[in-house]
């Protein structure tokens, strides 16, 4: 009936005119008028946002950023989805996003994903506008709470708006003063993360270790209650403990997770009907431990009427009122950086450690000549009154930011304030419903920023000429900023130099064991390709260092935070 209405309306017009009792003649009578009138008044509109928004461009002097060559073009951009996925699984994705940014030969450039105009970037500037001074105009978009939501719900890190300020506004509090940060939780799971490497082969990988001792403190900090997983290291049933279970089905969570980002809409075709029931089942594993710990605690406060010898998060959270099934998601946000987040950090900073004996020395002597023995145990001022330990964090953190790319998708029509034109430097209109990608690895990376020797790890470039910690602005972001700037990096950075602090004191020596890690042939600087001033074999020389090198042999593993896929595997040495 459509059809013939559309192929003949003037013959439905003159019906109805002709019979105007007819019913079927009004009926279609009304039906053209009102799709004649919809189409006016759609084009209309259309053509009053488009004036509009080119006088905004006029009047702020914008222009379209460059263009991503030819990968992103064929297919509605399904290539550059595909090159994408590839990467992935070859684990070399950022180094792909760092290379995007050097082929199209800017800082921000516009490419397209599924038909849909994509920007990114890795400057400075227009980092701070998403994230901070037009922060109103940005949400993380609807891939972002998809990929998020079976797993984390409407918790912090998948939440906007409204929701996204009432979870801030709940979890600020327990964030504040220093009992997140007590030395003493600190030392009890160091002594165990000593106990388990003291029994370990000459060869090991701290990373897992890492990421056990971080779920420890992290779980008695929030939860009230160890996993106690360094203790699976040491037991001969170590796969049938409950807290391996709980870490591998968060692993495999986030990887999918990570996957379903970045592939977007296409992440659960790729992974099939099987991808995804199981998927579904490692989100169930890991929601059904925190929910009885959630349960558990309700028990201890009803026990004790609410009344607690120390501070748990989690008592702290239900204490004030809050909907049980909110903190449950709430707390996989949280353990999401309270783990992850940090145990990338110290296994990313023992890789290179464990390959820069010059930095290592530099370390030790300071932590030394500060604390002495072993048997001394750092106070927070003592970590605070370390330079070169704070520097060394920092340098770890600038080379293997834990979240290393980000977006956001634009609300309302907004302006980014550089990466425009021919030169990069005029102001850029986002319309509404565009994503705009923030690649902080590639920013932390950049020689336009941080100079020709941006690839090097090197710690002193975090301390000024008078030996004081250097301040940075919006170049550094490990923690991103702006109202969304994470919650617990105090935690995070006390945390790394804690243990980092800890075992300097315990071990004269750390080497790389470069049988177990796989290395790549890193690519050389800039500076290194036209000097040609040393020898880039990506291979330990006899002083366990290798040439200055942007990746050192490091593979990535991107879930949710990033890490080395190969893991750090060292002999320490007393």
């Amino acid at each position: 009936m459509l059809d013939d209405i559309a192929m003949n309306w003037p013959a439905s017009i003159s019906s109805c005119i002709r019979s105007p009792n007819d019913p079927a003649s009004r009926a279609r009578c009304y039906l053209v008028v009102g799709t004649i009138w919809f189409t006016i008044l759609f084009l209309a509109s259309r053509a009053v946002l488009t004036w509009r928004r080119r006088k905004v461009q006029f009047s702020h002097g914008c222009a379209i950023p460059k263009a991503l060559p030819v990968e992103s073009n064929a297919l509605f951009g399904i290539g550059k989805l595909q090159k994408s996925a590839s990467h992935i699984k070859r684990g070399s994705y950022l180094e792909l996003s760092e290379q995007r940014f050097k082929d199209a030969q800017c800082l921000t450039y516009r490419s397209t994903a599924l038909g849909q105009t994509i920007i990114d970037t890795c400057d400075p500037k227009n980092i701070q506008a998403v994230l901070a001074l037009n922060f109103r105009d940005w949400s993380l978009g609807e891939d972002r709470r998809r990929a998020f939501s079976p797993l984390l719900g409407n918790g912090i890190f998948a939440a906007d708006g409204a929701e996204w300020h009432s979870s801030r506004v709940a979890l600020r509090p327990s964030f504040t003063g220093d009992h997140l940060t007590k030395v003493k939780n600190f030392e009890k799971h160091f002594q165990k993360l000593l106990e388990v490497i003291n029994h370990s082969p000459e060869s090991l990988d701290l990373s897992e270790l890492f990421f056990g001792f971080t779920l420890d403190l992290a779980t008695e900090v929030f939860f009230g209650k160890s996993y106690d997983s360094l203790e699976t290291e040491k037991s001969p049933e170590r796969g049938e403990r409950r807290s391996s279970i709980f870490a591998q089905a968060f692993n495999k969570c986030q990887r999918v997770m990570a996957d379903n980002l970045v592939m977007g809409r296409l992440g659960p075709l790729v992974a099939g009907s099987e991808g995804r029931k199981q998927f579904q089942h490692d989100c169930d594993v890991v929601l059904s431990f925190v929910e009885d710990a959630v349960n558990d605690a309700m028990q201890d406060l009803q026990a004790n009427q609410g009344e607690t010898d120390r501070f748990v998060f989690l008592h702290d959270l239900l204490a004030k009122g809050h909907d049980p099934t909110d903190v449950k998601y709430e707390l996989v946000n949280i353990l999401v950086a309270g783990r992850d987040t940090t145990a990338s950090l110290l296994s990313d900073l023992w890789f290179m450690l464990a390959r820069r004996a010059d930095i290592y020395t530099n370390l030790r002597g300071e932590v030394v000549e500060k604390l002495g023995s072993d048997k001394m145990v750092p106070s927070l001022q003592d970590l605070n009154d370390m330079p070169y330990l704070h520097a060394c964090v920092n340098e770890a953190l600038r080379l293997f930011p834990p979240v290393p790319v980000n977006s956001r998708t634009a609300i309302r029509d907004t302006i980014l304030p550089t990466g425009g034109g021919e030169s990069g430097q005029d102001p850029i209109f986002v319309a509404e419903g565009t994503r705009v990608g923030y690649n902080v690895w590639a920013m932390h990376r950049s020689e336009e920023v941080w100079g020709e020797d941006a690839a090097d790890f090197k710690p002193e470039r975090w301390i000024d000429d008078k030996g004081c910690k250097r301040q940075t602005g919006w170049e550094f972001l490990p923690f991103n900023g702006g109202p969304r700037i994470c919650l617990g990096q105090k935690l995070a950075l006390t945390e790394a130099r804690f243990v980092t602090c800890r075992l300097v004191q315990h071990f004269a020596q750390v080497r790389a064991e470069a049988e177990n890690t796989p290395v790549q042939t890193p690519r050389a600087s800039r500076r290194q390709s036209e000097n040609m001033s040393g020898t880039d074999t990506g291979k330990l020389d006899s002083s366990g260092q290798d040439a200055p090198a942007c990746t050192w042999g490091w593979k990535e593993s991107l879930t949710l935070t990033c890490t080395s896929a190969d893991g750090t595997w060292v002999s320490l040495m007393r």
